[in-house]
């Protein structure tokens, strides 16, 4: 099916009106876990994703000990102070689980801006595996090409050096050191709404940290299709 970026031009049609209609602050959880658990996974979906079914549901590992977290789409806001806000919420659940649990092991998978959380997460505690489907990378990369961003905030208007300074904890690039040998990176070439050129040096950067990513690049689908015909397990 080629593409070539038209889905994402699609799906942001009319994305402001969209946007006033979710439920952009909500902060969904759901889990199997209910006693103590050697190993699990932790996986991060932004709203878009996380409020279809078929997505929802795809993104749960069969038989394993999962954490899954709706990330809301005020993340993407000019107020960086919100988008703190929820990030840390989210992370500080999610460590709050592992010590209750007496999880050993993690495995993260964070899509599109969810690899802000999974990586974090994975770079800080004792991980195994790493799914990075569409990440971001440095938030130059991130919002300079960003279709997404444009519509949303008009051209100029996100302030990419007071985001960088507010938001360094949850940099892509800065939670690469400590990350598992096993990492797979599904990247897209006609991405509109994460630029090509983000996920392609967030590779980079991981090889410079001596990581040997698995990388899936997808030529013909943007964004949202890459999204929507992966099987992340």
């Amino acid at each position: 099916m080629a593409m070539f970026g038209l889905d994402d031009i699609y799906f942001l049609r009319n994305i402001k009106q969209r946007r006033k209609e979710e439920k952009n602050n909500v902060i969904d959880i759901i889990t199997n876990i209910k006693g103590n658990v050697d190993e699990a996974w932790f996986i991060y979906l932004p709203a878009s994703v996380y409020d279809l079914k078929y997505l929802r549901e795809k993104s749960i590992p069969k038989n394993h000990p999962f954490v899954m977290y709706r990330v809301p789409m005020d993340v993407i806001s000019l107020n960086f102070d919100i988008t703190d806000k929820i990030f840390n919420r989210i992370l500080d659940h999610s460590i709050e689980m592992i010590n209750k649990y007496n999880i050993k092991t993690i495995n993260t998978l964070g899509q599109s801006l969810g690899n802000c959380l999974s990586l974090k997460l994975a770079n800080d505690y004792n991980s195994k595996k790493v799914v990075s489907i569409v990440p971001g990378g440095d938030l130059s990369d991130m919002v300079g090409g960003s279709l997404y961003i444009e519509k949303l905030f008009g051209k100029n208007k996100y302030d990419v050096i007071t985001a960088k300074n507010k938001l360094k904890r949850f940099d892509q690039t800065k939670n690469l050191e400590n990350l598992p040998d096993d990492i797979t990176v599904y990247i897209s070439y006609f991405d509109k709404i994460m630029p090509y050129i983000g996920g392609k040096n967030l590779v980079e950067k991981m090889k410079k940290n001596n990581k040997k990513p698995k990388v899936i690049t997808s030529y013909l689908k943007g964004h949202v299709l890459t999204i929507f015909f992966i099987n992340p397990y």
